[in-house]
């Protein structure tokens, strides 16, 4: 099943969406859950085998950190993100998924079938994923980054 949690881009993008679904007698593999609370939101998380975050290359999406992944790591997941330098650098040095063109229909759908295919994968991935997240790619982590920034430019 592909969940689609929260709001999906303008109606036209949804019909558009809704006619492909039903076109490829796809409407039993794909739910829309529409703008959901926080808690359903992990929930949602906790319930699946990964988490997609695939954003079209528009150039406010290439330097952005998606909140998606980081929770999506953080509740062992492995994931399928963009493949923006950004993204790919994070997914490769915390070994956690798959970086894909997201314009690629059958790269993405090769990434998301491996991961589907090898519940070991999945496992491990989601594991190293979040022990990046505990350590690398959390506020206490970034506080103290963050900090050192304003240290040093007081000191320059």
């Amino acid at each position: 099943l592909l969940r689609l949690v929260g709001p999906v881009g303008s109606a036209a993008e949804k019909a558009r969406a809704e006619e492909r679904i039903a076109r490829h007698d796809l409407g039993g593999h794909v739910e829309f859950t529409g703008l959901v609370s926080h808690l359903q939101v992990h929930r949602h998380i906790l319930d699946a085998d990964l988490g997609l975050a695939l954003l079209h290359p528009d150039p406010n999406y290439i330097n952005s950190l998606p909140t998606k992944m980081f929770e999506y790591m953080m509740m062992g997941r492995p994931v399928v993100v963009s493949d923006f330098p950004l993204w790919r650098g994070i997914v490769e040095q915390a070994q956690c998924g798959f970086s894909v063109d997201p314009l690629d229909l059958e790269a993405t759908a090769s990434a998301v079938h491996r991961l589907l295919a090898d519940s070991e994968l999945r496992g491990r991935l989601g594991r190293q994923g979040r022990e990046a997240v505990l350590r690398t790619y959390n506020w206490d982590a970034e506080g103290r980054r963050l900090v050192e920034l304003y240290c040093s430019l007081l000191t320059d």
